[in-house]
């Protein structure tokens, strides 16, 4: 069997969930538009019009998030990946067939429902209610953030050993740049945390777009001085972040071991760095110095932390190292996050 012809009949397999996701995606879409409260009286608009594009870009982002996990879902079960690795192709090559798969049930149904989308804002809205060109500049703008989307989370579910690890090292992923902004936004109020999550340019082109769509003006929308600069650096690190994790993806993939699957999931992509490093991020931003509540949250961290700990290690009894590790992470945690409260008071005073 040769790549090609195993691409063709994982096609043929999944054509049908693709066009139900399709279907549904467009449903919603248009249901969205259509059923909107509008009415233009002479001219005056007593509402401002519904693009849509913030109900296609959410769903086209979440599509990026849990196909990967779909697609991948072959490597977390021996069995499935006996059944796999017995084909006459190599493991980047099955690799290579679902990922480009992956990439197709993504944009097809993502397509297809912002293509109706269009026409229905087209037949629901008169002349000059809103500028419908600015849909297609929406679409390609949003077409490489949804590829960053992709690749980040194909790779760290792929670092999994299992299932649940994998929903985890996702999750992680999610919040990790976030959490590593909003430590540096603790001392310079001027970052924003939230331009360097993965999700970020997405939420910044519906955002964008659907004013200009909407409004014609992008007077709705309240950017600061600090905006382009966080903007530009954020999405900067997630393409990097992509960039990577697609190369990384294929290039482990030869060196995987099938005997690790469903055993202690041991990846620095996973538990073992996102555990004490999201620790220490979330005690630095509690100000543990001057509210009496916050040592409640550093006990619900500490709390977390030890149960995705035990998590990792699959038992609550997780041994002398990762208690170290553990214990280490709070007792830094506390000292950075005292650190950090009176060197911003002295910043600031």
């Amino acid at each position: 069997m040769s790549e090609r012809k195993y691409f063709v009949y994982e096609l043929k397999k999944a054509i049908f969930a693709i066009c139900c996701i399709a279907l549904i995606m467009t449903a919603i879409t248009v249901a969205v538009i259509l059923t909107y409260r509008y009415t233009d009286i002479f001219g005056f608009q007593t509402a401002k019009p519904e693009s849509g594009l913030d109900v296609m870009l959410f769903m086209g982002g979440l599509l990026a998030a849990v196909v990967p996990i779909w697609m991948l879902s072959y490597k977390m079960k021996k069995r499935s990946v006996d059944l796999y690795y017995a084909l006459p192709l190599k493991r980047g090559q099955i690799l290579r067939v679902k990922y480009l798969l992956g990439l197709i049930a993504v944009y097809a149904p993502y397509t297809v429902a912002f293509i109706f989308g269009i026409i229905s804002a087209v037949i629901k809205y008169p002349l000059q209610a809103i500028s419908e060109s600015y849909y297609f500049a929406a679409y390609f703008a949003s077409l490489p953030a949804m590829f960053c989307l992709y690749s980040i989370v194909s790779f760290v579910f792929a670092c999994a050993d299992r299932m649940l690890d994998g929903f985890v090292f996702v999750i992680f992923w999610m919040f990790a740049a976030f959490a590593v902004a909003s430590v540096v936004a603790v001392f310079f109020h001027d970052v924003s945390p939230v331009m360097f999550a993965p999700i970020s340019p997405l939420i910044t082109i519906a955002d964008y777009f659907s004013s200009f769509i909407e409004a014609h003006t992008l007077s709705s929308i309240g950017y600061g001085d600090a905006h382009l600069p966080n903007m530009t650096v954020g999405y900067i690190l997630t393409g990097l972040q992509a960039v990577a994790a697609t190369v990384l993806l294929f290039v482990t993939e030869p060196k995987s071991k099938t005997e690790n699957i469903g055993g202690v999931s041991n990846s620095p992509f996973g538990y073992k760095v996102m555990i004490p490093l999201l620790t220490l991020c979330l005690f630095i931003n509690i100000d543990i110095v001057d509210s009496v509540y916050s040592i409640l949250l550093a006990v619900i961290v500490a709390s977390l932390a030890f149960m995705v700990t035990a998590l990792y290690k699959h038992t609550f009894k997780i041994g002398k190292v990762q208690t170290i590790i553990f214990v280490g992470s709070i007792v830094l945690g506390v000292a950075l996050s005292i650190a950090a409260s009176y060197i911003t008071a002295a910043m600031y005073a």
